[in-house]
């Protein structure tokens, strides 16, 4: 895992130096994607080096990410969220008063807020 982790890493930073911005996209997609902080699922030690192997790439070659700054900030904002979780915090949707309601009514009580 870490010599693909390794390559990727690799990949975004020679795309970004060579200013080729589709397989800069591509391998930063790759390695947002093993962060697995899309995902439903336990993250694993494989999945917290995806973490700091991003962030790493983000803090030292920040310049030549142009677009790909996105992707990055959404993992980041992702962590964020998942670690205010993991506290025990109040969501966006506690914090607005935001009731998950189905059927007819829903319409009603979403106006209502």
């Amino acid at each position: 895992a870490r010599l693909c982790l390794k390559g990727l890493v690799q990949g975004v930073r020679l795309a970004a130096a060579c200013g080729v911005p589709t397989a800069r996209e591509t391998f930063l997609s790759g390695l947002v994607r093993c962060t697995a902080l899309d995902a439903l699922e336990e993250m694993g030690p494989k999945n917290l080096e995806a973490i700091r192997a991003l962030l790493r790439v983000a803090l030292a070659d920040g310049d030549g990410l142009g677009e790909g700054w996105y992707p990055v900030l959404r993992a980041v904002s992702q962590l964020g969220r998942l670690r205010l979780f993991a506290q025990g915090l109040a969501t966006d949707d506690q914090i607005l008063g935001v009731a998950h309601q189905e059927g007819p009514g829903a319409a009603a009580a979403a106006a209502a807020v």
